[in-house]
């Protein structure tokens, strides 16, 4: 067990340089994340001004992305995503609510900018600071929104925003793992003739590789 510790503390220090020479360079990059999707209620005035709440359950995602991260901290992307969650229930205000069947499935395009928070720039030196990376960003792009339920099979194009905000942190020179937060909205969805508030609050786990 010494031997193992004492193994892992030489990689560490030994890797430190190397974490601090990365900062310094420009690279492109690819990722691939994971995580889950909490979808708000869709609120509507639909049959004759009836006020009606679609709400969703919690859902998951997959993204992959690929970009390329400027030594002066900025980072731009392209990110392509799935999302699936499946309808909770309907209410109807002064008729009650119902059990909803069926799923949404969201397929986007997103165009990303971040700006990387390099921890030792500000003063904060260490080898923990040197691996940990503050980030924050928004990005927009385009939605393709399929819904199946019993009211039927329908499908939309939407234009899309989000924001984000995570941190990484770096394995080595080129592997870092990465937690993030994003925010997305969908503009005008539309099912049927019924309009559709998608929203989302999504948590990811992710893994990022770094060329050279």
């Amino acid at each position: 067990m010494a031997r193992f510790l004492i193994g892992l503390a030489a990689i560490a220090l030994f890797s430190a340089p190397a974490l601090a020479e990365r900062d310094s360079d420009n690279a492109w990059y690819g990722e691939v994340r994971g995580g889950s999707v909490f979808a708000m209620d869709s609120e509507e005035d639909i049959l004759g001004g009836l006020d009606t709440t679609i709400s969703l359950d919690t859902g998951w995602m997959v993204e992959v992305n690929t970009g390329y991260a400027h030594k002066s901290g900025w980072r731009g992307e392209l990110a392509f995503n799935f999302r699936k969650n499946d309808f909770d229930e309907v209410e109807i205000d002064g008729f009650g609510s119902a059990s909803l069947d069926g799923d949404i499935w969201a397929t986007t395009a997103m165009a990303n900018v971040y700006y990387d928070i390099h921890l030792n720039r500000l003063g904060l030196d260490g080898l923990m600071w040197s691996r940990i990376t503050p980030f924050v960003g928004g990005g927009i792009g385009v939605g393709y929104f399929e819904a199946d339920s019993g009211l039927g099979h329908e499908g939309d194009v939407a234009m899309t925003y989000q924001g984000l905000t995570g941190l990484s942190y770096a394995l080595s020179s080129q592997w870092a793992t990465t937690l993030t937060y994003s925010y997305m909205s969908a503009l005008d969805t539309e099912f049927d003739g019924v309009d559709f508030d998608y929203e989302t609050h999504n948590v990811m786990a992710g893994l990022r590789f770094r060329f050279y």
